[in-house]
């Protein structure tokens, strides 16, 4: 038997399932897929089920009856040790290390707290979701003062612009900070400004060139001497990879993420694949957004199975500019690409297709 082991749940992997599920393969292949909850989430719907737009189930596919279908066994567990030479995973909740022949890693990417002294304690990560949004319904539920949104990027922008329309008549200041001059690095000057106009428009105090020096339980420091009392702190910032992958011995980019080919395997270890925000391309390096991860499923499937019959591989190579769409959480979105941006709600409703359409294809 050739055992394949999809470690994490994200939309890479349900890609994988789904393509798995309509195609033959040897018995001989027994794929394991592990996750450390039974369902994932899809990033692409949290600003506007904070804001109310969908229900939380909406955003949350169920991963054993997805494996099911494409015959894939299902085991809800946390990894907390790799080792790819000896092929092997350590578990939390089993004795053994669980071996494989190929392994395939999508588990995404997470705010990196260690860079914010006391942010491990005092503040909440926009990832991983579904933990965060438990907090952050018992902390608005429960609680009272000012909020801030730490990154400034598309996360950043659209979580505050989604809490500010969940909190709409409650008199709660929203302030969100970014360590750039700018917001949104990396999209047009047009959509930053866009973006900085609807947030003042709404209330949302927002503050450029701010870096958060230290988290305490109802405070929060900036370099430049800025103090703000707050009772929730939410980190949006730069992604980083989990313990584990950092001392893998798998070959890591500048960024600490996965290396990976044009065919998505492991520049160090071949028998290694990686896909989505835990992985970085050679010579291809490109934003942490989920529509990498998307477009890069009916590749990672079809080289699964070619690594497991020995047959020949396909290349990705990733669209240089993406359409960027910014949900505003009031009935319209931002919408960039290359040098252009527009807003309006010609743009949410685009958003809203292109998501509930992915979401039905897993349902």
């Amino acid at each position: 038997m050739t055992h394949l082991v999809l470690l994490g749940g994200g939309h890479s992997h349900v890609g994988v399932l789904h393509a798995l599920a309509s195609r033959t393969r040897p018995q001989s292949l027994h794929i394991t897929l592990i996750n450390e909850a039974p369902a994932s989430p899809y990033s692409g719907m949290l600003p506007g089920v904070i804001a109310g737009q969908y229900a939380i189930e909406e955003m949350f596919i169920q991963l054993s009856p997805l494996a099911a279908r494409a015959n894939v066994e299902f085991r809800q567990a946390r990894v907390s040790q790799l080792d790819p030479q000896q092929r092997l995973l350590t578990l939390d909740n089993d004795e053994q290390p669980l071996a494989f022949d190929l392994l395939s890693i999508n588990t995404g990417s997470t705010p990196d707290l260690s860079a914010i002294p006391g942010a491990a304690q005092h503040a909440t990560a926009v990832k991983p979701i579904a933990p965060m949004l438990q907090r952050l319904d018992a902390e608005l539920n429960d609680r009272a003062g000012n909020i801030v949104v730490v990154g400034g990027g598309a996360a950043g922008v659209e979580m505050a612009l989604a809490l500010q329309t969940r909190l709409q008549g409650q008199n709660r200041k929203i302030t969100l900070l970014s360590s750039a001059d700018r917001l949104l690095p990396g999209l047009p000057a047009s959509a930053a400004q866009t973006a900085l106009q609807e947030l003042l428009a709404r209330g949302v105090q927002v503050r450029l060139n701010e870096r958060v020096t230290k988290l305490e339980q109802d405070r929060l420091d900036c370099s430049s001497g800025l103090h703000i009392n707050s009772s929730l702190v939410i980190v949006a910032t730069g992604a980083s990879a989990p313990d584990w992958v950092r001392t893998s011995g798998l070959k890591l980019s500048d960024r600490g993420f996965i290396l990976v080919t044009s065919t998505l395997q492991s520049s160090s270890h071949p028998w290694v694949f990686a896909a989505g925000d835990i992985a970085d391309i050679e010579h291809h390096p490109r934003p942490k957004s989920g529509v990498y991860a998307v477009r890069q499923a009916p590749i990672l499937a079809h080289n699964l199975l070619a690594a497991s019959a020995g047959s020949s591989m396909q290349d990705y190579y990733p669209q240089e500019h993406g359409l960027v769409l910014i949900n505003t959480a009031n009935g319209k979105a931002i919408a960039s690409k290359n040098t252009w941006s527009a807003k309006g709600r010609w743009a949410w409703w685009l958003k809203d297709w292109i998501d509930t359409r992915f979401m039905k294809t897993y349902r």
